[in-house]
């Protein structure tokens, strides 16, 4: 270029040969695609540092991060994919972009859509590329690669001397995976033999498939959450023991975290009901949404501030030891993936998209915060800031969203929005620790105003996210029960009015809130607050039918059937 640079390239994304000034073919580009693949992943890009001689000497000699560290919930399998991906030699990489592809398709659990391979035309037949880590594969896939490339050598389309002779040696190079085959489909035919002997002499009997149909059936049924007429009822007793079943990989369950977990040993405190037990299992899976829930039991805790709390305002106080019942609470924000499966149920028209209810809120649109709020006509929960910006993440929390139409939603789900008092034992604990998390505010377990946030009391640390993020990414910030993203992230609507007068002479036991008031009180603070107001106990308000980029909700149930 005559500018006299020695080196020209983007250096995040830059190969170590490029960095030394080699020379550079496709494997560079499918190393610069795993970069950005990683970044896809994590929000970040692999390596940075405060000069270009920095972070090119990352690509050459650091070892490359897991993906995994930032985001636990991802598939191990990734981090071995982009080892391969960004390896430091050529040799050592992904030959082919069909072969990242197919190895990230694997480790995802999906599939690669069937076309044709796009490649150089060469003078020698070339071999059809083989899948990453197939050392590591399972018999049933080397069965139906060998069965993949029987078919289109039979239809002409798989060229080449290579016959089915060599291509058996190649997924099966040693003895003892030969004798793993072969006694493999011994047993299987065995296995066949036997169902179909059993099918011939039960004579009137249920088959065994149907026993097993009816057997799943009567598993799912337990964890179907009540109708509304029935969710915000009181249990006598604590949810019975409950066995979720894992549901297929769906964006509604980021953390992928749907199998039941065992609680433990009951503390034997007993609960405003007398109630002394809890459940085996402390999640279960709603049947709409696909929503993860959590289970909080029954007994005490201290609700609201101590004077000792510094930050503390006069409407989180007086503390109190207060009882509540068990119930269930979601175990994330609800995302825009499970809002739109509400809408594409119901049709519901969200408050922003019609236009409700009176005042400065009669119109469409809503609030949209950056940091400054600004109404915006056409905000609404596709478009968290209006026309013309890309539309919500459908793994993000849903905002825009009124009080009314998070009510909406939990209905439909079977569920309700969680009292105050129950959001705030979620997120606390028994003990009325400050943050969900126990010691002091740290920066790297929520999503709050940091280095991205462009108020004039951001931090300097670094949560990837400028305004909402992913839902259960933070799992470092979980909550004693468990419950993810109470600090940060989105504001949460509850069901209570609001009071400015704090908490002096409400109930002990399960108290119920206000009857009514002007608005509803919102818990946990969003990605515009500073420390002081993600704390457990911080409370903010806003009439019913508001709606802004900073608000969101989840739900909670009292009894599972």
């Amino acid at each position: 270029t005559n500018s006299g640079l020695e080196m020209i390239g983007t250096p995040h994304y830059m190969s170590p040969e490029q960095a030394r000034g080699q020379p550079v073919d496709g494997r560079s580009d499918l190393y610069s695609l795993g970069v950005l693949l990683f970044q896809m992943l994590t929000g970040r890009v692999p390596y940075d540092a405060d000069s270009t001689v920095g972070i090119v000497m990352k690509h050459i000699n650091a070892p490359i991060p897991d993906v995994t560290e930032s985001w636990p919930a991802l598939p191990v399998a990734l981090n071995d994919v982009l080892a391969r991906a960004m390896a430091k030699k050529p040799e050592d990489r992904f030959q082919t972009a069909h072969e990242l592809t197919a190895a990230v398709a694997e480790a995802m659990g999906s599939a690669v859509l069937a076309g044709p391979v796009v490649a150089r035309a060469l003078d020698q037949p070339r071999r059809r590329p083989w899948p990453a880590g197939r050392g590591s594969l399972s018999l049933w896939r080397k069965l139906g690669i060998l069965a993949q490339w029987s078919g289109r050598r039979l239809t002409g389309r798989q060229p080449g001397p290579e016959t089915i002779a060599d291509v058996f040696g190649r997924l099966f190079p040693t003895r003892r995976q030969r004798n793993l085959l072969w006694g493999s489909l011994v047993l299987a035919l065995v296995a066949v033999f036997a169902v179909l002997s059993g099918l011939g002499s039960l004579g009137s009997a249920a088959p065994p498939l149907t026993q097993l149909a009816a057997a799943r059936q009567s598993a799912t049924s337990a964890l179907i959450v009540p109708p509304a007429s029935t969710a915000t009822q009181v249990p006598s007793s604590p949810p019975p023991a409950t066995v979720a079943l894992q549901p297929s990989a769906s964006p509604a369950s980021p953390t992928g975290a749907a199998t039941a977990t065992r609680a433990p040993s009951p503390t034997g405190a007993a609960s405003p009901t007398g109630a002394l037990s809890q459940p085996a299992a402390t999640r279960a899976v709603a049947a709409l949404d696909s929503m993860v829930l959590s289970y909080v039991p029954a007994g005490p805790f201290r609700f609201g501030s101590s004077a000792a709390d510094a930050g503390a305002r006069d409407d989180e106080k007086p503390q109190l030891t207060i009882s509540l019942d068990a119930y269930w609470i979601d175990r994330t924000e609800v995302t825009v993936d499970q809002f739109q499966t509400f809408v594409t149920a119901t049709g519901y028209q969200t408050d922003a998209e019609r236009g409700c209810c009176a005042a400065g809120f009669s119109q469409l649109g809503g609030l949209v915060y950056s940091p400054d709020p600004l109404f915006v006509v056409n905000a609404s929960w596709r478009m968290p800031q209006g026309s013309g910006v890309p539309g919500a993440s459908p793994r993000h929390s849903v905002v825009e969203v009124s009080w009314n139409d998070a009510a909406a939603y939990c209905t439909w789900a079977g569920r309700r929005l969680p009292s105050e008092a129950e959001w705030e034992k979620a997120a606390r604990g028994e003990s009325g620790q400050i943050y969900p998390w126990s010691g002091p505010f740290d920066g790297r377990r929520l999503n709050a105003c940091d280095i991205n946030c462009s108020a004039a009391w951001h931090t300097t640390a670094n949560d990837t996210f400028a305004r909402t993020g992913a839902v259960g990414v933070f799992i470092s910030g979980a909550s004693p029960y468990d419950v993810l993203d109470m600090a940060g992230n989105v504001r949460e609507w509850v069901n209570d009015f609001y009071d400015f007068r704090g908490y002096s002479g409400i109930p002990t036991a399960n108290p119920p809130g206000l009857e009514s008031g002007l608005t509803r009180v919102l818990r946990g603070g969003s990605w515009l607050d500073p420390a002081e107001r993600v704390r457990a106990a911080a409370r903010d308000n806003a009439a019913p039918d508001s709606r802004d980029n900073l608000t969101g909700f989840r739900c909670a149930v009292s009894q599972l059937p």
